[in-house]
């Protein structure tokens, strides 16, 4: 977002420097409920400090403002998001539920995530260290917990359950998989502002010592292959990355055999689709029921997923793409794949044109990563944000900021 002729203090960057460096590294150790406050409160005071010299901009040139606004809803990734968006919360329009708790919980995320999304933007243009530093703090985070959740898990004696779990959102083995394979991805290919701290090899090499076994012992095989098929995808667009590739690939290789020489590949194996075809069957009838627009978002739908002797019911349909049809219909799901054409297509120029690997893993992780779970992108703050609207808001800075270049840059004060 182009606040081009505000002058940004110093203040202002630092805040929403540590703002955004909470939000990122919260996925590590943050409790749902605190998480989402530091979105809260940081998102109202830092709608304070960004807009209010903002509004008097306005006043001041509002055809610098009108001009700001007109580059941001031209690009098509917005028009696709937007659009994305706008029909989720819609569908609420036609959902089967009279809880308010449910229709209000999915309306204010049409007022939150843009504001968030908005204060993201105009952050990662504020200061060029903002955006690599929040990179670094995720992935110092990731390294943090992850020694943790080692000394947790065999220092404490909490090795009964042989999948390892990080905290807080991370605790669930699912997210704490994906979290750390965002982590690795990003430690491989580092942007190019992060490549002074990242740029040696035996620096990445230590970093995914620690990191990829983690990755291996959580047992998640959904974030495991996205990881791979990033790392193959990524090198195949960057062909100087292939010596790294076969670095990686070897001490994923050790950490695999070392592993599973303690813990046997059948305990694996035995956990099977893990339900998720029984769950698959029931959201098969569900779209078959309501096709076009689907049920609404705002639709309580429980899973049967059998257990042993008992019948387990899961609050979604494990896998995006179905979650996005009984929600919204074929029309949700095309404008979930729109959204995401747009999406990639602008994260492969960043990578390949200016040399910036982030945007695109964060979205490859959250789109392969979405085969086989989450439940939709419609959500309050936790993954789904990390690896879809965040690197949407992100290429949206870019975008408008390369367009509008000439016009100068934010000038701290």
């Amino acid at each position: 977002m182009a606040f081009n002729n505000i002058r940004v203090s110093n203040g202002r960057v630092l805040f929403f420097g540590v703002f955004l460096a909470l939000i990122f590294g919260g996925f590590f150790w943050a409790s749902t409920s605190l998480h989402r406050n530091i979105l809260y409160v940081g998102g109202i005071i830092g709608a304070l400090l960004l807009y209010l010299p903002f509004i008097q901009k306005f006043f001041n040139d509002s055809g610098l403002t009108f001009n700001v606004f007109k580059q941001i809803i031209r690009q098509p990734l917005f028009i696709a998001a937007a659009l994305f968006l706008v029909y989720s919360t819609f569908s609420i329009l036609w959902s089967d539920t009279e809880q308010s708790a449910r229709i209000i919980k999915f309306t204010k995320i049409f007022f939150i995530l843009p504001l968030f999304l908005s204060l993201y933007m105009a952050a990662t243009n504020m200061s060029d260290k903002i955006y690599k530093n929040i990179l670094l703090v995720f992935i110092g985070t990731a390294l943090i917990s992850s020694i943790a959740a080692l000394i947790a898990h065999y220092g404490l004696g909490m090795a009964e359950n042989p999948r390892l779990q990080g905290f807080g959102r991370a605790e669930n083995s699912v997210m704490f998989a994906l979290f750390t394979g965002i982590a690795c991805l990003l430690v491989t290919f580092p942007d190019k502002e992060n490549f002074h701290v990242l740029g040696k090899l035996w620096v990445r090499l230590s970093l995914l010592a620690v990191l990829l076994p983690v990755l291996v012992m959580t047992m998640s095989r959904g974030p495991l292959l996205a990881f791979l098929i990033s790392v193959v995808v990524i090198c195949f667009f960057k062909k100087k990355y292939v010596p790294v590739l076969i670095a990686v690939g070897s001490v994923l290789l050790i950490a695999v055999v070392a592993y599973f020489m303690d813990v046997p590949i059948d305990k694996v194996i035995e956990r099977g689709t893990s339900g998720r075809d029984a769950i698959w069957k029931q959201a098969l009838v569900l779209i078959q029921e309501k096709p076009l627009f689907g049920h609404g978002v705002a639709t309580k739908q429980l899973y049967d997923v059998p257990y042993k002797l008992v019948v387990l019911q899961a609050p979604h349909a494990h896998s995006l793409y179905f979650s996005a049809l009984v929600q919204g219909g074929i029309i949700n799901l095309l404008l979930l794949l729109t959204t995401y054409w747009f999406a990639f297509k602008s994260a492969l120029k960043d990578l390949v044109n200016e040399k910036r690997s982030s945007a695109f893993i964060f979205l490859s992780m959250g789109a392969l990563v979405g085969l086989t779970d989450f439940g939709g992108f419609n959500t309050n703050l936790g993954g789904a944000w990390l690896v879809f609207w965040m690197p949407i808001g992100y290429l949206l800075a870019v975008s408008v900021r390369n367009s509008s270049s000439q016009s100068g840059k934010i000038a701290p004060a």
